[in-house]
Parts: C-alpha cells; sequence; structure tokens
C-alpha cells in the first residue's frame, strides 16, 4: 500500500483497509497512505478496522460521511472540530476509549445536531469514575445517536463493574459522593486555616505593641543604631585586686599607651569613697565594650557577680557582642556564670596562658575585638 498506488484512484468512493498491519505512523501526518488518501476527493465510506492504531489524523479527508475505525488501539475520535463537516457515521467500537472530554462531546454534540450522527461506542473500557461522570450525562441527553442505546458496560472508581445506564440513573448519588471526596478535605483545610488565623489573630491583639516594635525594627524605623562614637571610652576593664598590677601595667600599656584605645581602669578612674556600684554601672553604661579579666581570683571575688548581672543588664539587640572575656591562666570553665556564656560570643573569650607583657601581639587581637561594630541581630538575652 503505497501513495502511488492510491493516487491512481481519484474518484474512489468506497475504500476498506481491514487488517492491514500497518504501523503507528502509518495514518498520521505526513504518512505516505494518509497522504495517498487526502488526494481522493470523492471518498466517500472508509474503513479501517483491525490495525492496531493508536492514533489517527483522518481530519484531511474532509468529504467523509462514514468513517468505521473499530477494532484498534485508539484513545479519542481521529479528528478535530470541523474536520469532517459531513460525517453521518462514526464507529469507534472495540478501541481503547475510557472517556471524552468536553471538547470532544461539544464536536459531537455538533455533528449529532447538524448530521444527525450515529457513534458506536461498544466493546471500549469505558470509565464511570468522577472524572467521567458528565461523559456518562451526556450520553443518555445527547442528540447524538448511540449503539446499544448508550447502555456500555464500565468501570467505577473503586473498579467494580457496573453499566452506564445505571451510573445515570444513580447520578446524584455518585455526582454528590464526588464532589464530598473533594469537599471534604478543602472544608478540613478551611477549617483549620480559620483556626489558625482565629488563634493568630487572638495572639497579635495580645501582644500588638511587642509585634508592631518587632516590625518597625525590622523596616529600620523607631530605632537607633549604635557606633563607637557613641560611647566615651572604648572599654570598662573589670578585675580583681590579684589582676591589679597585670592590667595597669601590662594590659593598659599594650592596649592604651601603645594601641591607643581609651579606657576606664577602676583603681585609676574611679574616685574614692563607697559608691563603688554607681561606678560600675557608669563605666559599663559609658564604655562601648566591657572587658573581665577572669581568673579564679574574679570569680572568687563578691563583686564579680554584681558586675556580670551589671553588664548583662546593658546588652541589646543594638550592641549585643558586648563582653569580652580574658581568660587569665587555667581558670575552671565550669564555674563561669551560665548568664555571662549567654551575652558572650565565643570569639570574644580570649585564653590569656600567661600575663603577655605590652607588645604581645594577642593585644592587637583584643584591640581588634574592641573595636568590632555592632551585630544587629537578636541577642540570647537582652534588656
Amino acid at each position: 500500500m503505497t501513495k502511488d498506488f492510491l493516487l491512481s484512484f481519484p474518484n474512489m468512493t468506497s475504500l476498506a483497509l481491514n487488517n492491514m498491519g500497518f504501523d503507528k505512523e502509518t495514518l498520521r501526518r505526513g504518512g505516505s497512505v494518509l497522504e495517498g488518501l487526502e488526494t481522493m476527493h470523492a471518498l466517500r465510506y472508509l474503513e479501517i478496522l483491525g490495525n492496531d492504531i493508536r492514533y489517527m489524523d483522518m481530519g484531511s479527508i474532509r468529504t467523509l460521511i462514514s468513517l468505521n475505525v473499530s477494532r484498534n488501539n485508539l484513545v479519542s475520535v481521529p479528528f478535530e472540530n470541523n474536520d469532517l463537516p459531513d460525517l453521518h457515521i462514526l464507529d469507534l467500537s472495540v478501541n481503547s476509549i475510557t472517556y471524552f472530554d468536553d471538547d470532544t462531546m461539544d464536536m459531537l454534540e455538533s455533528l449529532g445536531q447538524k448530521n444527525k450522527l450515529v457513534l458506536r461506542l461498544k466493546g471500549n473500557p469505558l470509565s464511570c469514575s468522577c472524572q467521567s461522570l458528565l461523559f456518562v450525562r451526556w450520553i443518555f441527553s445527547s442528540s447524538v445517536t448511540f449503539d446499544s442505546n448508550g447502555n456500555y458496560s464500565c468501570v467505577t472508581e473503586y473498579g467494580a463493574l457496573t453499566t452506564t445506564h445505571t451510573v445515570y440513573n444513580e447520578f446524584n448519588y455518585h455526582w454528590t459522593s464526588c464532589q464530598g471526596r473533594f469537599w471534604l478535605p478543602v472544608s478540613i483545610t478551611l477549617m483549620c486555616l480559620i483556626a489558625l488565623l482565629l488563634v493568630s489573630a487572638m495572639l497579635v491583639s495580645r501582644n500588638w505593641t511587642r509585634i508592631a516594635h518587632h516590625i518597625l525594627v525590622l523596616m529600620g524605623r523607631g530605632i537607633q543604631r549604635v557606633t563607637r562614637q557613641n560611647f566615651n571610652k572604648d572599654a570598662y576593664v573589670a578585675h580583681s585586686d590579684e589582676e591589679l598590677q597585670f592590667v595597669m601595667q601590662d594590659l593598659r600599656i599594650g592596649l592604651e599607651d601603645l594601641l591607643g584605645l581609651k579606657l576606664i581602669l577602676p583603681d585609676r578612674d574611679f574616685l574614692p569613697g563607697p559608691y563603688v556600684a554607681d561606678h560600675v554601672v557608669e563605666s559599663i553604661n559609658k564604655s562601648w565594650k566591657t572587658v573581665l579579666v577572669v581568673s579564679d581570683d574574679f570569680l572568687d571575688d563578691p563583686w564579680s557577680y554584681f558586675i556580670i548581672k551589671s553588664t548583662a543588664y546593658y546588652i541589646s539587640n543594638l550592641n549585643p557582642n558586648r563582653v569580652i572575656l580574658l581568660m587569665v591562666g587555667n581558670v575552671n570553665r565550669g564555674r563561669l556564670p551560665e548568664l555571662l556564656l549567654n551575652v558572650t560570643d565565643e570569639e570574644d573569650i580570649i585564653q590569656l596562658d600567661d600575663f603577655p607583657d605590652p607588645h604581645s601581639d594577642v593585644w592587637v587581637h583584643v584591640r581588634d575585638r574592641i573595636l568590632t561594630q555592632a551585630v544587629y541581630v537578636k541577642c540570647k538575652i537582652c534588656h
């Protein structure tokens, strides 16, 4: 069967190409057989039975009034809207059709109203599932004439065998069941969303001021960024009496004289008198950072916990990394207060194995940590 052979019969009106063993491309657009059929301008009756073809493009043979493509493997109608305007008989029996979509039903309905189309669907594995309910209703309300009066075997959503007539008679039941299957999870989801919105609204109403504050902070409004220039001193240095000589000599020379930092040293800058606590609080408040020279003696000093509490109090979102620990010697870190660890970054805990001299490189590292800019994140404990 070639194109040249078919060209020899331009006036043929009826043609049967049954059980020809056509492959899947034979009747696709561009195939030689289809090109030959397109030259038959008088062709009215066409049969292509038993060829196990899955796809056909019959829309170019516009003169057809009868098309029989039964006993193939078609999954839908082998032409599109207005391709076969004179079609009266369409035989799709014993194929692989499960149901027609809306566009296909509209096309066939138009042919039914215009040409009183006869459609044969017997022997197809039709579906009576939720997706095909409209197709089942269309069979019994269409102007198209169906073989077997439209009563075909079909398979339900649950795999049960029934008939289209039975499903049509129980259409409201099946429709309600299918809609309920869709709307039940939708309803549950909406109820959960409503409950979530109600809880959220309640929480927002109870914490509106706090939420508005965080929103304004995120937007950069209502907040004043702090820098080193907002403070009179670079650091307040707290220590125990045993580290006095180390602080007043090595630390002071290394950070102040050689590296140019402005420090508050208690034994030098505090006025004598009973107001030591006031001096501590004022010094922490006036300094960009607080440096704690931590040793076992410092942890034993009764003033150390007061200094730690005061330092933690002035930690805020604007300047959370405000504490630097200089660990002198082999300090038992298990004794460090958890409050202190909560407000101190790991990189701000600097180990001093001995009392370094003023020219040691460690003071450069300490200076860099003191001058580090504030990182605007939510700290662990802020006031």
